[in-house]
């Protein structure tokens, strides 16, 4: 059994304090799973940060009037305040994080694509669990 966690683009009104917010109720709610329910791992599909300015139609407006090193500063919080958020969940659910466009960009760079890997880890995988080879 395996949990899915998307991003905050549904939300009427998407802040980064609302992702926190829905981020701590879903670890919750993931560590109060028993038994049967309780997952042996929990992917978080993408969009983990939200400072990638490749994709420039869906730019947002703060995007486009901060340079690069100011989306930077906001990068390593966000990826700061993931990693805290995310490591409360319990030790024997593991965590694989998938990235999405506002992680590496619609065309993903030899840049940012290091810029995830330095912070999350390899961007494509493969693993067996419980009999099941997942690819990703």
């Amino acid at each position: 059994q395996f949990g899915i966690v998307m991003d905050g683009y549904a939300m009427d009104n998407p802040s980064w304090g609302r992702e926190i917010e829905l981020s701590r109720r879903a670890v919750a709610k993931i560590n109060a799973m028993e038994d049967n329910e309780r997952p042996l791992f929990v992917c978080v599909c993408g969009d983990l940060v939200d400072t990638e300015s490749s994709f420039s139609r869906a730019l947002a407006s703060w995007k486009k009037v901060m340079s690069g090193w100011e989306r930077n500063l906001i990068f390593e919080q966000q990826v700061k305040d993931f990693k805290r958020i995310w490591s409360a969940l319990d030790p024997d659910i593991a965590l694989v994080c998938l990235c999405g466009n506002h992680d590496v960009g619609n065309r993903p760079t030899a840049q940012s694509i290091q810029h995830w890997t330095s912070s999350f880890g390899d961007d494509f995988f493969a693993f067996w669990c419980n009999g099941s080879f997942n690819i990703s």
